[in-house]
């Protein structure tokens, strides 16, 4: 058995454990840009025996996500396709996002497989870490419980993502029996479990100062106290709506969203803007994120993908983009509008000025450019900027989990949920003051839900939101995925990839996606 050591960012880091699950489930991963060493070298008992061993192995967990250059960027349309405000440039066939906009998708499509994989891969390596950190001898005991704080606080994020997709998911709580075939062949537990072991990791997290108030700019992609906060806030709240319906958990939404706000560690930006400024990264608003280096090593796809044709020096893809009608949603002096969604813009290499819908001002085609930019590809988003001549794949844009304004929001929420929706109106508020838009006077879930549409469009959170509200079926029908497949109850959940199945017998499909 051999044991993988990636080279990202001059930090050599392992990746065994994963790596084995992956081989007894009978799953390929590609391993062509891998330097292997043998696996004997980086066991247990002799790995975790100081600092910069648990920091290596810290490392490898969070690569589950970054291994697979598209891991995050398929998260993306995946979260925001249902949307009735978007709009695909791709067609609904199996090898593009087109199926996250349309509904297309089904057994076979890889953003299921992707999900699982390295979801697992991130969940067994924080388990590894949690059951040997006490092994480093040069530790103290508070500093052990930061790093076991870590890594509980990675799978329930991780658990979080699948339980809100997948439904009812194996729980793999520790290592023991990780290679053994009884423990990879686990049933799914039902999710009412995986939220109960969700919230369990979060509290530890969260408790005694486990965690950092902040951390160093080298460590910005690592959960802080106000990060394990605000992900347990958005758990609570998640599980107030649909599907479970335990209503109770709005009081405890708004009450630990409160304790973020109270914190006074975040704060809004200024200027919308400036949030997503390649120079400004994880500035006061950003609670929960993720770097990418501007190394070989990463692909950062959004800035290409999403961009405009002409936005940036090398172009953009247009995988996606958003409907005229959302741009048109917004008021006309929201400082949102034109970061959300492109209208109009100097192209940056011939200098037109390129007007969306007016072909006279986009004459010129680079490369995969989409060869329009009208109501057939949609809107390029602005938030996944680049710096200047960089590469599609090495476009060192962070990518945007939660922010200080998605906490007032869902607090915002959480207080109406509970009754108390005075108590939502100052939050709801504070946001749409940084917007240059004018206050409301009352505040109902309806005016909750359209400004999280406006303030974080294409940042991950249309997908589960509409989940909760029961929504989807409306998302569906109003946008373009009615015209391809229509609603159907099974959207409510992605299907197990048929890869996955196969690997382990007592799994079972979701319902709808059986064959």
């Amino acid at each position: 058995m051999k044991n993988i050591k990636i080279n990202i960012n001059n930090k050599k880091f392992s990746w065994s454990a994963s790596l084995m699950l992956l081989m007894m489930l009978g799953l390929s991963y590609s391993c062509a840009d891998l330097d292997e060493v043998p696996f004997s070298e980086l066991s247990p008992d002799n790995h975790f025996q100081n600092r910069a061993n648990l920091e290596s192995s810290v490392t490898g967990m969070y690569d589950a996500f970054y291994s697979d250059r598209e891991f995050f960027f398929l998260l993306s349309p995946a979260c925001t396709g249902p949307s009735p405000i978007s709009k695909p440039r791709s067609p609904a066939n199996e090898n593009n996002t087109g199926v996250y906009t349309y509904m297309t998708f089904n057994s076979t499509t890889n953003f299921s497989k992707r999900l699982w994989v390295q979801g697992y891969s991130a969940i067994l390596n924080a388990n590894t870490i949690m059951e040997n950190a006490n092994r480093a001898t040069d530790l103290s005991e508070d500093e052990i419980e930061t790093y076991i704080a870590e890594a509980r606080w990675v799978r329930a994020f991780t658990y979080f993502w699948m339980v809100r997709f997948l439904g009812d998911v194996p729980l793999h709580i520790n290592t023991a029996d990780s290679f053994s075939t009884s423990n990879i062949s686990l049933p799914r537990s039902p999710a009412t479990e995986v939220y109960d072991q969700i919230i369990e990791d979060l509290l530890y997290a969260e408790a005694e100062n486990r965690l950092p108030l902040t951390r160093p700019g080298a460590e910005n992609s690592r959960p802080t106290i106000g990060s394990a906060k605000a992900l347990l806030g958005e758990v609570y709240l998640q599980m107030a709506g649909l599907p479970l319906q335990q209503t109770e958990n709005y009081q405890k939404a708004a009450d630990k969203l409160l304790e973020v706000v109270q914190q006074n560690t975040y704060k809004l930006e200024e200027n919308f803007t400036d949030i997503f400024d390649v120079d400004n990264e994880f500035n006061a608003e950003i609670i929960t994120g993720f770097s990418f280096p501007q190394v070989n090593d990463f692909q950062n796809l959004y800035g290409w993908a999403l961009s405009a044709p002409g936005f940036t020096d090398f172009g953009g893809f247009m995988q996606w983009g958003f409907t005229k009608d959302f741009y048109d949603s917004f008021n006309a002096n929201d400082t949102r509008r034109d970061v959300s969604a492109v209208f109009s813009y100097t192209h940056a290499t011939t200098g037109e000025e390129i007007v969306w819908g007016d072909a006279s001002t986009y004459t010129e085609k680079r490369g995969p450019d989409p060869a329009v930019y009208d109501a057939t590809t949609g809107m390029g988003t602005a938030k996944y900027r680049t710096l200047a001549g960089n590469r599609p794949i090495l476009n060192e844009s962070d990518v945007i989990f939660t922010r200080y304004a998605d906490v007032l929001l869902m607090l915002a929420e959480a207080n109406i949920g509970a009754g108390n929706s005075g108590g939502a109106l100052p939050y709801i508020n504070e946001v749409r003051q940084r917007a240059g838009i004018p206050d409301l006077a009352s505040v109902t879930l309806d005016d909750v839900k359209q400004e999280r549409l406006w303030e974080l469009s294409g940042e991950f959170q249309e997908y589960p939101d509409l989940q909760r509200w029961g929504d989807l079926e409306t998302a569906i029908m109003e946008g373009e995925q009615s015209s391809q497949t229509g609603y159907d109850p099974k959207f409510e959940l992605w299907p197990i990839h048929v890869d996955i199945l196969n690997g382990n017998t007592n799994l079972d499909q979701n319902l709808g996606w059986e064959q």
